[in-house]
């Protein structure tokens, strides 16, 4: 009672942050070119293993990727349904991670619990 709220001193932050925007257009092209050479030099096996270790840290960029490669014709469908359920997965595995060590045990499991539901429920769906 009686507190009086005083705003932030200095200029109105933006929603618009082009050094945050330029790291994600760079890390989505870096991706890109990864995943895409992977598959080029490495077939199926390169593809798998590039949008894997892509997707530990973000799922976006190499499902995004392959989105890009399924519409320039490179990628058929079955290949890029298994991608992104890959790319999924291994995303999955890091936010159990983070979970884990932002919020403890107890936090962990519940949040460990309706990831691996909804992931299993996506790979029944994908092989039905």
């Amino acid at each position: 009672a009686g507190a009086v709220h005083e705003p932030p001193a200095g200029p109105p932050r933006s929603a618009l942050r082009p050094r945050e925007a330029l790291a994600v257009a760079l890390t989505l092209g870096l991706v890109a070119l990864l995943v895409g050479n992977a598959q080029r030099h490495y077939g199926d096996v390169g593809l798998e293993l590039s949008v894997v270790l892509a997707a530990l840290v973000d799922a976006h960029a190499p499902i995004a990727s392959l989105a890009a490669l399924h519409a320039a014709g490179e990628l058929p469908t079955e290949a890029l349904l298994h991608g992104v359920l890959l790319a999924v997965s291994a995303n999955t595995v890091t936010r159990c991670g983070v979970a884990m060590v932002a919020g403890g045990r107890a936090y962990a499991l519940r949040v460990g619990l309706a990831l691996t539901v909804s992931l299993t429920l996506a790979w029944s769906v994908s092989w039905w």
